[in-house]
């Protein structure tokens, strides 16, 4: 993983940690990401820290957004009295890969019921 790689899988992460983002751990274990401390992070299944390499989270392609999901963010992206961040807000809250960390191989596609997602 280069250091642009790990900088990019940082933001994304530090983005979703409100949310409970789903990573796997050592492409094995499925974990909760808990907390973000430069190049380690924290997960619920211990209390060591763990290199940014050992993770890939779980999110969801933007071609998986179901047409009520679709309508919620148009609807978000016309009322501009809230303020602009609350597209990236509701993306990052419903785990879509709007930067494209799927493809990269840096996250994971979610499997459908991983979110509670429903078509």
């Amino acid at each position: 993983m280069t250091q642009e790689e790990k900088k990019l899988l940082l933001v994304d992460l530090c983005a979703r940690l409100p949310f409970k983002v789903k990573v796997c751990l050592y492409e094995k274990e499925t974990c909760i990401l808990m907390g973000i401390n430069g190049h380690e992070v924290y997960l619920d299944v211990d209390s060591d820290s763990f290199r940014i390499e050992s993770i890939k989270p779980y999110l969801r392609p933007m071609s998986s957004m179901t047409e009520e999901e679709y309508d919620e963010l148009c609807e978000l992206a016309n009322s501009k009295f809230i303020g602009d961040s609350k597209e990236i807000d509701w993306l990052n809250k419903k785990m879509f890969d709007y930067r494209g960390l799927i493809p990269m191989g840096l996250a994971l596609e979610a499997p459908e019921e991983m979110y509670n997602v429903t078509k």
